[in-house]
């Protein structure tokens, strides 16, 4: 439950109440996806190299008082390469 700014009202000398100007509801969803694509590749015999990399996907929505909200992302996360004997 989401309000507004409250209004305080004087109910007596030193006596006040807060009383919540809008009420509502949020609602939000998140979708997230990270693809990886490795590769390995046999130099010779007896050694190879192994690399990967890593992209991420993020779309988030939601809607409360202030209005519908879309947020999204999209970046590349990391990379690296092996060379092993």
């Amino acid at each position: 439950m989401l309000t507004d700014e409250p209004i305080v009202v004087q109910t007596g000398e030193t006596s006040f109440i807060t009383l919540p100007t809008k009420f509502g509801e949020f609602k939000g969803n998140t979708d997230v996806l990270v693809a990886t694509l490795g590769v390995r590749y046999g130099v010779t015999r007896d050694a190879e190299i192994y690399t990967r990399a890593s992209y991420l996907y993020r779309s988030a929505r939601s809607s409360d008082l202030s209005g519908i909200n879309d947020d999204s992302e999209n970046r590349f996360v990391d990379s690296w390469v092996v060379y092993m004997e």
